[in-house]
């Protein structure tokens, strides 16, 4: 018999409805595991054998995720998130409006500018990117161009690419990020430090879905919360402890006027 949690068990009961089972195979787990945000528990050598979906992290697989696809830039998405994707510029520019009302609601506003959107494949984003930013694990990127007449700017065009084929939540992570770089573009001084400028474009996303409800955002929310990252991960969490301390208005007012983060944060 098996003895577990001071219950006893035939062995074969035990094993049919009591004993962990391994979300992808099916097969019983015992010993060490591996859980995933969305509370499936894998065997360890499945992460090294199996695809994952480069948004949730599920296991591409038919009773994990239902299954999914490889996009032609290498990507590769489950059917969960597939659901959701972006893939309309229609929606996309929606999304857009949504993320840059949530934004003056917390006042950051982006007004009486005009920005393009741009949906893109991966292999088309790398190719936007300039060298100096990380390449990898890109998912969006803005630009400013400006015309000057005797000193004087007298055009500005402003671009976004973001990701086709991502789960809403992502898009809307994203678009926050890159809405936010907009605005420094517009607002703050040229050539600011860029764990300054990219952590203030992370807490934007932040801001953007930490008061939703529905589990992709907190585990959007939970990713920026926990990146490591010496750049985005490091710069963040100094801007969300200056904001906790002093307050957003003085995170935005430091953004207008200098390059760095004041002394202390």
């Amino acid at each position: 018999y098996v003895n577990s949690s001071g219950k006893v068990y035939h062995k074969k009961c035990f094993e049919n409805h009591v004993a962990l089972k391994c979300s992808h195979c099916g097969k019983t787990i015992s010993g060490k595991f591996y859980q995933d945000f969305w509370g499936n528990k894998y065997h360890w050598e499945h992460l090294d054998k199996e695809k994952q979906c480069d948004y949730c992290q599920r296991l591409i697989s038919y009773k994990v995720s239902g299954g999914g696809k490889e996009l032609s830039d290498g990507r590769t998405i489950c059917n969960l998130c597939n659901k959701s994707a972006v893939n309309n510029i229609r929606k996309a520019r929606q999304f857009l409006d949504e993320v840059k009302f949530k934004l003056k609601i917390q006042g950051i506003r982006i007004e009486n500018v005009e920005i393009e959107l741009h949906l893109v494949d991966l292999d088309e984003l790398k190719k936007i990117v300039k060298d100096g930013h990380s390449k990898n694990n890109v998912r969006g990127y803005s630009t400013y161009n400006y015309e000057k007449l005797n000193g004087e700017i007298i055009k500005k065009e402003f671009n976004i690419y973001i990701l086709n084929n991502m789960h809403e939540s992502f898009f809307i992570s994203v678009a926050a990020h890159e809405l936010m770089h907009i605005w420094q573009f517009v607002n703050s001084p040229e050539d600011n430090e860029k764990i300054f400028s990219e952590g203030s474009c992370e807490y934007a996303s932040y801001i953007v879905v930490k008061s939703s409800y529905d589990k992709y955002y907190k585990y959007v929310k939970k990713n920026l919360e926990e990146n490591n990252d010496p750049i985005y991960g490091a710069g963040f969490k100094r801007v969300k402890k200056m904001v906790d301390d002093k307050g957003k208005n003085y995170w935005l007012n430091i953004l207008k006027t200098s390059k760095d983060f004041p002394r202390g944060y």
